[in-house]
Protein backbone atom coordinates (compact mmCIF):
# COMPACT_ATOMS: atom_id res chain seq x y z
CA UNK A 1 0.00 0.00 0.00
CA UNK A 2 1.68 3.60 -1.30
CA UNK A 3 -0.08 6.73 -0.22
CA UNK A 4 0.78 9.96 -2.42
CA UNK A 5 1.23 12.95 -1.80
CA UNK A 6 1.38 16.36 -4.49
CA UNK A 7 1.11 19.86 -3.47
CA UNK A 8 3.72 20.83 -6.07
CA UNK A 9 0.65 23.28 -7.71
CA UNK A 10 -2.27 25.37 -6.46
CA UNK A 11 -4.04 22.24 -5.23
CA UNK A 12 -3.67 19.35 -2.85
CA UNK A 13 -4.19 15.72 -3.99
CA UNK A 14 -3.88 12.48 -2.43
CA UNK A 15 -3.62 8.78 -4.13
CA UNK A 16 -3.82 5.22 -2.54
CA UNK A 17 -2.68 2.85 -4.12
CA UNK A 18 -2.33 -1.18 -3.46
CA UNK A 19 0.58 -2.35 -5.93
CA UNK A 20 -0.66 -0.66 -9.11
CA UNK A 21 -4.53 -0.99 -8.54
CA UNK A 22 -5.92 2.57 -7.42
CA UNK A 23 -7.36 2.87 -4.23
CA UNK A 24 -8.55 6.30 -3.82
CA UNK A 25 -7.80 9.56 -5.18
CA UNK A 26 -8.81 12.91 -4.96
CA UNK A 27 -7.63 16.32 -6.49
CA UNK A 28 -8.73 20.18 -4.54
CA UNK A 29 -7.62 22.94 -6.59
CA UNK A 30 -6.20 25.56 -3.87
CA UNK A 31 -4.18 28.52 -3.91
CA UNK A 32 -3.49 28.43 -0.10
CA UNK A 33 -4.51 25.93 2.61
CA UNK A 34 -3.01 22.94 1.45
CA UNK A 35 -0.84 22.27 5.31
CA UNK A 36 -4.23 22.60 7.09
CA UNK A 37 -6.11 20.79 4.27
CA UNK A 38 -3.82 17.88 3.82
CA UNK A 39 -3.98 15.40 6.57
CA UNK A 40 -7.54 15.40 7.00
CA UNK A 41 -7.14 14.49 2.83
CA UNK A 42 -4.94 12.05 3.41
CA UNK A 43 -7.31 10.35 6.14
CA UNK A 44 -9.82 10.54 4.05
CA UNK A 45 -8.52 9.01 1.05
CA UNK A 46 -7.05 5.71 3.54
CA UNK A 47 -10.95 5.45 4.94
CA UNK A 48 -12.05 5.41 1.05
CA UNK A 49 -9.51 2.98 0.46
CA UNK A 50 -10.12 0.92 3.67
CA UNK A 51 -6.70 1.49 4.84
CA UNK A 52 -5.23 2.15 8.25
CA UNK A 53 -1.74 4.52 8.64
CA UNK A 54 -0.39 1.09 9.71
CA UNK A 55 -0.61 -0.78 6.48
CA UNK A 56 1.28 1.62 4.45
CA UNK A 57 4.00 0.20 2.71
CA UNK A 58 5.65 3.83 1.62
CA UNK A 59 5.26 7.46 1.39
CA UNK A 60 5.47 8.87 -2.24
CA UNK A 61 5.91 12.53 -2.26
CA UNK A 62 6.11 14.99 -5.86
CA UNK A 63 9.15 16.96 -4.71
CA UNK A 64 9.09 19.29 -7.71
CA UNK A 65 9.59 21.26 -9.73
CA UNK A 66 6.79 23.63 -8.60
CA UNK A 67 5.28 25.98 -6.21
CA UNK A 68 7.65 26.62 -3.20
CA UNK A 69 5.27 26.37 -0.56
CA UNK A 70 3.89 23.53 -1.65
CA UNK A 71 6.68 21.86 -2.59
CA UNK A 72 8.28 22.14 0.92
CA UNK A 73 4.66 21.27 2.35
CA UNK A 74 4.05 18.10 0.53
CA UNK A 75 7.95 16.64 1.24
CA UNK A 76 7.87 17.81 4.98
CA UNK A 77 4.67 15.86 5.73
CA UNK A 78 6.09 12.88 3.70
CA UNK A 79 9.17 12.86 5.83
CA UNK A 80 7.55 13.11 9.30
CA UNK A 81 4.81 10.58 7.92
CA UNK A 82 7.68 7.92 6.88
CA UNK A 83 9.48 8.46 10.05
CA UNK A 84 6.30 8.14 12.58
CA UNK A 85 5.43 4.93 10.76
CA UNK A 86 8.81 3.55 9.93
CA UNK A 87 8.58 2.91 6.03
CA UNK A 88 10.52 4.88 3.17
CA UNK A 89 9.51 7.98 1.95
CA UNK A 90 9.94 8.27 -1.65
CA UNK A 91 10.41 11.63 -3.79
CA UNK A 92 9.45 11.79 -7.39
CA UNK A 93 10.02 14.94 -9.72
CA UNK A 94 7.51 16.45 -11.23
CA UNK A 95 8.96 15.92 -14.97
CA UNK A 96 9.15 12.31 -14.26
CA UNK A 97 5.02 11.81 -12.70
CA UNK A 98 4.52 13.05 -15.99
CA UNK A 99 6.33 11.32 -18.38
CA UNK A 100 5.30 7.95 -16.36
CA UNK A 101 3.28 5.54 -18.79
CA UNK A 102 4.19 7.23 -21.92
CA UNK A 103 6.08 5.60 -24.93
CA UNK A 104 9.01 6.64 -26.97
CA UNK A 105 11.62 10.06 -26.98
CA UNK A 106 9.58 12.64 -25.02
CA UNK A 107 10.56 16.20 -23.89
CA UNK A 108 8.14 17.05 -20.63
CA UNK A 109 7.24 20.72 -20.60
CA UNK A 110 5.80 22.50 -17.65
CA UNK A 111 5.59 26.40 -17.42
CA UNK A 112 7.87 28.23 -15.37
CA UNK A 113 6.24 31.60 -16.19
CA UNK A 114 8.09 34.49 -17.43
CA UNK A 115 8.37 33.18 -21.04
CA UNK A 116 9.99 30.22 -19.58
CA UNK A 117 9.53 26.10 -18.99
CA UNK A 118 10.83 23.93 -17.17
CA UNK A 119 11.87 20.47 -19.43
CA UNK A 120 13.50 17.02 -19.01
CA UNK A 121 13.85 15.04 -22.20
CA UNK A 122 12.62 10.70 -21.45
CA UNK A 123 12.59 8.00 -23.40
CA UNK A 124 9.76 5.39 -22.15
CA UNK A 125 9.68 7.12 -19.14
CA UNK A 126 13.71 6.86 -18.30
CA UNK A 127 15.17 10.29 -17.87
CA UNK A 128 18.03 11.48 -20.43
CA UNK A 129 18.21 14.54 -19.38
CA UNK A 130 19.10 16.39 -16.11
CA UNK A 131 16.14 18.92 -15.37
CA UNK A 132 16.26 22.50 -16.52
CA UNK A 133 15.11 25.83 -16.93
CA UNK A 134 14.87 27.88 -20.09
CA UNK A 135 13.21 29.48 -23.12
CA UNK A 136 9.87 28.43 -24.16
CA UNK A 137 10.39 25.57 -26.49
CA UNK A 138 9.50 26.53 -30.53
CA UNK A 139 11.12 23.73 -32.54
CA UNK A 140 9.98 20.52 -33.59
CA UNK A 141 12.53 17.73 -31.43
CA UNK A 142 10.26 15.28 -30.39
CA UNK A 143 6.60 14.15 -28.69
CA UNK A 144 5.94 16.77 -25.82
CA UNK A 145 4.22 15.98 -23.02
CA UNK A 146 2.67 18.84 -21.34
CA UNK A 147 -0.08 19.96 -19.09
CA UNK A 148 -3.53 20.56 -20.83
CA UNK A 149 -3.19 24.25 -19.84
CA UNK A 150 0.51 24.62 -20.79
CA UNK A 151 -0.22 23.27 -24.15
CA UNK A 152 -0.26 27.28 -25.41
CA UNK A 153 3.64 26.62 -24.88
CA UNK A 154 4.49 24.35 -27.90
CA UNK A 155 3.81 25.82 -31.29
CA UNK A 156 5.13 23.02 -33.16
CA UNK A 157 5.36 19.73 -32.88
CA UNK A 158 3.39 16.88 -31.19
CA UNK A 159 1.81 17.43 -27.87
CA UNK A 160 0.20 14.52 -25.56
CA UNK A 161 -1.45 15.08 -21.76
CA UNK A 162 0.32 13.11 -19.08
CA UNK A 163 -1.05 9.80 -18.68
CA UNK A 164 -2.03 10.17 -15.42
CA UNK A 165 -2.05 12.67 -12.82
CA UNK A 166 0.71 13.74 -10.84
CA UNK A 167 -0.06 11.43 -7.33
CA UNK A 168 -1.10 8.64 -9.51
CA UNK A 169 2.10 8.63 -11.39
CA UNK A 170 4.18 9.06 -8.23
CA UNK A 171 2.77 6.11 -6.26
CA UNK A 172 3.31 3.91 -9.40
CA UNK A 173 6.62 5.18 -9.47
CA UNK A 174 7.55 4.53 -6.05
CA UNK A 175 6.13 1.26 -6.90
CA UNK A 176 8.74 0.28 -8.65
CA UNK A 177 11.39 1.82 -6.49
CA UNK A 178 10.62 -0.01 -3.10
CA UNK A 179 13.38 -2.69 -3.04
CA UNK A 180 15.82 0.29 -4.20
CA UNK A 181 17.90 2.46 -1.38
CA UNK A 182 16.37 5.50 -1.82
CA UNK A 183 17.31 8.70 -0.21
CA UNK A 184 15.33 11.29 1.84
CA UNK A 185 12.68 13.04 -0.24
CA UNK A 186 14.06 16.63 -0.93
CA UNK A 187 12.34 20.14 -2.78
CA UNK A 188 13.74 20.26 -6.19
CA UNK A 189 14.03 23.93 -6.95
CA UNK A 190 15.29 25.03 -10.57
CA UNK A 191 15.29 28.67 -9.95
CA UNK A 192 15.20 31.39 -7.29
CA UNK A 193 12.32 32.24 -5.36
CA UNK A 194 9.73 35.64 -6.47
CA UNK A 195 9.84 36.65 -3.00
CA UNK A 196 12.04 39.05 -1.36
CA UNK A 197 14.19 36.74 1.26
CA UNK A 198 12.95 36.40 5.13
CA UNK A 199 15.66 38.14 7.04
CA UNK A 200 15.21 35.01 9.43
CA UNK A 201 17.19 32.08 8.95
CA UNK A 202 15.26 29.41 6.94
CA UNK A 203 15.28 25.89 9.20
CA UNK A 204 17.65 23.39 7.74
CA UNK A 205 16.06 20.07 6.22
CA UNK A 206 17.82 17.35 7.68
CA UNK A 207 20.26 15.24 4.67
Amino acid sequence: MILSIDTSAAHCAVAVHRGTDLRAYQLEEMRKGQAERLFPLCEEQLESAETKWAELSAIAVCVGPGNFTGVRIGVSAARGLALSLGIPAIGVTRLEAMSYGSNGAQRVILDARRNRAFHQDFNDSRALAPATIGPLIQHNATTYITEPTDQHLITIGKVAPPQYPVAQACGLIALGKLDQENPRPAPLYLMAADAAPSSIPAPKIIP
